[in-house]
């Protein structure tokens, strides 16, 4: 994205929402030279978060994963953005094909010593028509799941930076609003190509879906644009229920699976109840 399309969309949404004084405003980059050069184009253009897509601390892995960046240019990236922006995070992945647990807190570890405030760790999936998916690329088997999850928590927690949510962690009061919106079941508007949202009206949750991206949907989304002021392509309504990622661990039984590691790396299968019992 061009900073100067993040500054219109900015001052597109001031000139419509009454903004909060403290506003927190999270833009993603990768590590990229292309990227790092315009970090202080998008500081200017009011983004006060940046979150960077750093993915692994060891060159192999990040080849493996077909990331076009070095370990250094991450490095990089972040003593950048810290110099920059008043807040960033990067985030890794783990579950990667065989990664071994000790080899994981080494690198996590140092990755505790380049965060500042937040730090993200994300369980690598294997999505059906990714490249990973038709290569038969395999996800880590529960028990090594397990115990890689087991060792985020530790490594993390002595840092400094608990988990506040499944794969987010982060020193007390420096939680992203974004992610405390989404885990609290918040409202949320999905602007453009992709986008996916959720608003309350009258007491009913409407999941809104866009078009897909313009290159996969020719014009589709920006003609619907201009035809309705709207790229949505359905919207759908259901009575609101929630979810608890605080006391009892207990998460809907359409994403339990998913999450087999949470609640202490127990690897048992999460509560199938309509509520929490926090």
């Amino acid at each position: 994205m061009d900073p100067r399309t993040a500054a219109a969309i900015l001052d597109g949404i001031a000139a419509r929402w009454q903004l909060a004084p403290d506003l927190e405003v999270t833009l993603e980059a990768n590590p990229s030279t292309a990227e790092r050069q315009r970090f202080r184009d998008f500081r200017a253009a009011g983004v006060t978060r940046l979150s960077i897509g750093v993915q692994a601390l060891d060159d192999d892995a990040l080849r493996a994963l077909g990331r076009g960046h070095s370990v250094a240019d991450a490095r990089t990236a972040i003593e950048l953005a810290a110099s920059i922006f008043p807040r960033y995070s990067f985030d890794l992945i783990w579950g990667r094909p065989g990664q071994q647990a000790e080899a994981w807190r080494r690198e996590l570890s140092k990755a505790a010593t380049m965060a500042g405030e937040h730090l993200s760790a994300y369980q690598l999936t294997i999505e059906p028509g990714t490249g990973f998916f038709r290569e038969g690329v395999r996800e880590a088997d529960e028990d090594d799941g397990a115990a890689l999850y087991a060792v985020t928590q530790e490594v993390l927690e002595a840092a400094g930076l608990p988990a506040y949510e499944i794969s987010n962690h982060a020193r007390p009061g420096a939680a992203c609003r974004h992610n405390l919106a989404i885990w609290n079941g918040a409202d949320y508007l999905g602007i453009g190509p992709g986008a996916h949202g959720r608003i309350t009206l009258d007491g009913r949750t409407h999941a809104t879906r866009a078009i897909l991206a313009p290159e996969n949907g020719s014009a589709r989304w920006s003609s619907a644009v201009v035809a309705t002021r709207s790229g949505c392509r359905s919207t759908t309504a259901s009575v609101r229920t929630n979810w608890c990622c605080r006391g009892c661990g207990w998460l809907p039984a359409s994403i339990g699976g998913a999450f087999a590691p949470w609640r202490a790396a127990s690897r048992k299968r999460l509560s199938t109840a309509r509520r929490c019992r926090c």
